[in-house]
């Protein structure tokens, strides 16, 4: 052998023993990160370049200066690919203890399931490093994966054995505005994974979410306390450097097709096509240099995304624009922001001035009835609330039946308001669709009552405060009377349901959410001071701020949540209310034509509430309202 070829070998040898390069994140994705078909539009070999805007977040992760990354993102421009190239690089480059935290348990095991387990399945140095699950090995689970040197473990935010015992390196939170204030009884859940770090001196937190809603969201809180980046272009036309921004995008009348993004500095037009090639050259620069470095922030929207045109976000902005919910919604997860409730004090003498003459019990727009019911001591209270296209409502009637509501006689005056018809304006009549009880007091007398009437869906409500809750959760099953048959109970979002309702009362105009109240007595002036007598507070709970509603100085609010409950009854109906608007239609004009005869005269409320027995009423129009309505929850 020639010493030639003695040199050659003892190279190659040289070679398998040296370590590996070192790479940075987006260098390590580049290189070996593939893209997995079930989790991925584009399925194959990562690209940083195809969102240039990736390479500074994953870069800036490895400076040993800072501490704690935090991404506040609208949806489709990839930031759980950047959490997840992390992880990669971590498991291959640098094996190390891992946490990645979701909202929920169930969430991050669907997460692990459907994003973790693909990438590490088709990324070929990460599946000689993992075992698959299936090979039954008790270090690799869902939840916990073991490689040499090195654990990933997934948890909930919701539980705190998930956050608590093994020290941990680096931290992931995927979601963070959607994370509970506390991790059951343990305090907030992410100061829980950091005192976890607190061994490690090159310790890494990276926080990711789409923002909610303004002043509690999370992720606005922690990057507005950051060294905050922001991503800057060089327009097309003029070279000058700008910042994308929704105010400068335009469109011919309601045609999203038109849509152009127009230059803040020399108002020249830039279409998708010239977006495409600015974003390979956007830079990012921190707005306030002076900020320490430990904790740095970055903002991302829809308008950088390549994956979203300006044709798209315009289309679902003039969707959303019918809707509060849709247009929250369209905030948090095109814009990127946090949506600013409308929760301000609404003043309870403008909307007593602003009463109306109906000219019938039912006005003209109404096309579905609710009822929302509460229980106090003494009494019970409930108001029929009218319900008609794009979320705009009627007061029809308030009620206070007086007595106590152990004794049969008070529910018994119940029946008889959840059996009325009430006269609409285009002739017929309707009957309440469906009605919510409070379960809050004389939890199983209501619990009692709403089993036997679960056929004329009369739902058990509990009311549940805190931001996120949704306005209607998933049903719990109780038990309840003699039999002990199970009874429906349904948790009210009641922060989520006041917010939703004082942003309607704030409407001028009449049309979607607006609150139309009657010129009747009951309508008083301590009915409006009812309605509106709770104000939105920001507090600070463990570090964060969080919302909380508190009655002012009046004290009474049962028509504030005889309301709740009102529009808890439509969210659990979700009635289809095109559908029921063209039966009524057809119904008014057969009616005009004499085809069906005016239904007969009934008692009024107040003339049957002493009688022994109620007739039996035939069923009017209200009975195919649940043949209409979608399937409830």
């Amino acid at each position: 052998m020639t010493q030639n070829a003695i040199c050659k070998i003892a190279s190659e040898n040289l070679k398998l023993l040296s370590p590996p390069p070192k790479l940075s994140i987006s260098q390590w994705a580049d290189k070996y990160r593939m893209l997995s078909p079930e989790s991925c539009a584009e399925p194959g070999k990562w690209r940083t370049a195809r969102i240039p805007y990736a390479k500074k977040i994953m870069e800036i992760i490895k400076d040993r200066e800072v501490e704690e990354v935090i991404i506040q993102a609208a949806g489709q421009v990839g930031k759980t690919e950047i959490l997840l190239n992390v992880i990669g690089y971590y498991i291959h480059q640098e094996p190390s203890p891992m946490l990645a935290i979701l909202p929920t348990l169930d969430l991050a095991e669907a997460w692990s399931k459907d994003r973790l387990s693909p990438m590490i399945r088709d990324t070929k140095v990460l599946k000689d490093r993992v075992k698959d699950p299936k090979a039954k090995i008790s270090s690799n689970t869902i939840l916990h994966k073991k490689f040499t040197g090195g654990q990933i473990t997934l948890a909930g935010a919701n539980s705190p054995a998930g956050l608590s015992s093994r020290p941990i390196k680096i931290v992931l939170a995927d979601e963070v505005d959607r994370f509970p204030f506390s991790a059951g009884t343990e305090g907030d859940p992410i100061n829980l994974a950091k005192k976890r770090m607190s061994t490690f001196y090159n310790k890494k937190f990276i926080a990711a979410s789409t923002p909610v809603i303004k002043k509690t969201s999370r992720i606005e809180f922690l990057y507005s306390n950051s060294r905050p980046y922001k991503l800057f272009f060089d327009c097309y036309h003029c070279q000058k450097e700008i910042e994308l921004k929704w105010d400068y995008i335009a469109w011919n009348d309601n045609d999203p097709e038109t849509a152009n993004y127009f230059c803040q500095k020399c108002g020249s037009k830039i279409s998708d096509g010239d977006k495409m090639k600015m974003l390979k050259k956007a830079k990012w620069k921190t707005i306030y240099p002076d900020r320490p470095k430990r904790r740095v922030g970055f903002h991302l929207s829809a308008l950088h995304s390549p994956w979203v045109s300006f044709c798209e976000i315009v289309r679902e902005y003039l969707e959303a624009k019918k809707d509060v919910e849709l247009m929250k919604t369209w905030v948090n997860t095109y814009l990127g922001e946090a949506y600013e409730e409308q929760t301000k004090g609404v003043e309870h003498s403008h909307l007593y001035m602003r009463r109306e003459e109906y000219q019938a019990e039912l006005p003209e727009g109404v096309l579905c009835l609710t009822c929302g019911v509460d229980v106090q001591e003494d009494r019970l209270e409930a108001e029929v609330i009218g319900w008609g296209k794009d979320k705009e409502n009627w007061s029809i009637g308030y009620y206070i039946i007086q007595g106590d509501p152990t004794k049969k006689y008070v529910w018994e005056e119940l029946d008889l308001l959840l059996d009325k018809e009430f006269k609409h304006e285009w002739g017929f009549s309707l009957k309440i669709a469906a009605t919510c009880i409070d379960t809050g007091y004389l939890t199983k007398k209501v619990y009692d009552y709403c089993q036997k009437k679960v056929l004329k869906r009369v739902y058990a409500v509990k009311g549940v405060h805190g931001t996120g809750k949704p306005l209607v959760g998933s049903i719990s099953k109780k038990r309840s009377g003699k039999d002990r048959r199970k009874v429906d109970l349904y948790p009210v979002g009641v922060d989520e349901a006041k917010t939703l309702i004082y942003t309607w009362l704030q409407e001028q105009e009449k049309g979607s959410g607006f609150c139309h109240f009657p010129k009747i007595n009951i309508y008083n002036q301590e009915y409006f001071r009812q309605l509106t007598a709770e104000t939105v507070k920001i507090i600070y709970k463990n570090g964060y701020p969080e919302k909380k509603w508190s009655l002012n100085q009046h004290k009474r609010n049962e028509a504030l949540d005889c309301r709740v409950y009102g529009l808890a009854a439509l969210t659990i109906l979700r009635p289809l209310l095109d559908v029921i608007e063209r039966k009524l239609e057809d119904k008014k004009d057969r009616l005009e034509v004499g085809l069906e005869e005016e239904p007969e005269k009934k008692d009024s409320l107040e003339e049957t509430t002493n009688k022994k027995r109620i007739p039996r009423k035939k069923p009017g129009i209200s009975s195919y309202i649940n043949s209409w309505r979608e399937s409830t929850w």
